[in-house]
């Protein structure tokens, strides 16, 4: 697969408002939160922490992996089953890094690899997660 050349300056800077927009995209069923420094996401699909690669990508992996495991700890306070959490970062890089501790996806691909997979959450569980106050501001 072959991308258009972008330029360095400022690439990663826009990463940030790519994701946001990318999660705005999400069908209803999927509602999202602002977290510090990432997104959760709750839907069918799963839980999902996201945050996005300004620069430097395995700061932003090691941060989506932190948060997940704080939302999934927050969550077990609350709920007798929890969801596994995904970590995600979305980035603009074409390189493919696999030392890093969560999943990079191009940002272009994100909206489509948080909805468009097998479903994981029953209703129930689903009704009680986006009930739940998280103290968070929905985005």
């Amino acid at each position: 697969m072959f991308r258009a050349g972008r330029s360095a300056i400022g690439e990663h800077a826009a990463t940030s408002v790519t994701v946001a927009a990318q999660l705005q995209l999400l069908p209803v069923w999927h509602v999202t939160f602002q977290l510090e420094g990432a997104w959760l996401v709750i839907g069918p699909t799963g839980l999902f922490v996201i945050t996005a690669d300004e620069g430097d990508l395995r700061a932003a992996a090691d941060r989506a992996t932190a948060r997940a495991g704080e939302v999934r700890t927050r969550l077990a306070t609350e709920l007798a089953w929890v969801p596994f959490v995904d970590a995600l970062v979305g980035t603009v890089r074409d390189e493919s890094v696999a030392e890093l501790p969560c999943l990079a996806v191009p940002t272009d691909l994100l909206r489509y690899t948080i909805a468009e997979g097998p479903r994981t959450v029953d209703d129930d569980t689903l009704e009680r997660l986006t009930r739940m106050r998280l103290q968070l501001p929905v985005l």
